[in-house]
């Protein structure tokens, strides 16, 4: 079936492709070409470069540390009576989580990195003794989404989808180079009847963590 849905092959000469539909973001839609879409979509050489002078100055002093990144999306998701903006009382109990789970494996210190810009949410956020550094990608000057996308798919070890209705996380989280987990907010949208949110499962891969935060702040994989 997802051959009828989707065929790459052969490829066409034109320079770009244009897919025809309505919400087709679905891992199960081109799955059987994943390698042929990370190829399509990877970045140029140009945002590589960038990217590759600007994490060092990021990680000054903690150039050997797993790279947690999070992605945060406010401003117009909070408009809408559909989607979820990020919340404090989600995205704070799951990074600590999320930073237990990788010392536990890694054994490595931690570095945060957000993305996003509502730089007052961002700052009201606290994190004590937690990370070696936390960054936030805003402070990079004159940058753009294709450099803010590239820079971490580039870099991010394990990424953090903090609203799970915004298509620019998911798709960072799906063409993260180095293949690293991927976690998001399990409450997809304030309404239950949205389509994302009951089709969960045509929308985020099975291998992605569905993160859970109680209203007492306990977090669970769900």
């Amino acid at each position: 079936m997802i051959h009828l849905l989707c065929n790459l092959n052969p490829y066409n000469a034109s320079k770009y492709i244009r897919i025809w539909g309505v919400y087709l973001q679905s891992w199960k839609y081109f799955e059987d070409y994943k390698s042929d879409i990370r190829k399509l979509l990877e970045c140029s050489p140009i945002l590589k470069e960038k990217a590759k002078i600007e994490a060092p100055n990021m990680w000054k002093n903690d150039s050997s540390s797993h790279k947690l990144c999070v992605h945060i999306r406010r401003g117009d998701f909070r408009q809408y009576r559909t989607f979820l903006e990020t919340r404090a009382d989600f995205l704070v109990p799951a990074i600590k989580y999320i930073n237990n789970q990788i010392k536990a494996k890694t054994k490595k210190n931690t570095s945060l990195l957000i993305f996003g810009d509502d730089y007052n949410f961002i700052r009201s956020l606290k994190f004590p003794d937690m990370f070696t550094s936390i960054n936030t990608f805003a402070t990079i000057k004159n940058s753009s989404r294709g450099f803010e996308m590239c820079f971490a798919i580039e870099y991010c070890d394990t990424f953090l989808i903090s609203a799970s209705s915004s298509s620019f996380g998911w798709w960072i989280g799906y063409l993260l180079k180095s293949k690293g987990t991927v976690y998001y907010n399990a409450e997809i949208a304030k309404m239950k009847t949205f389509t994302k949110y009951m089709y969960a499962a045509d929308a985020f891969p099975p291998h992605w963590k569905k993160l859970n935060v109680s209203k007492n702040g306990d977090v669970k994989e769900v």
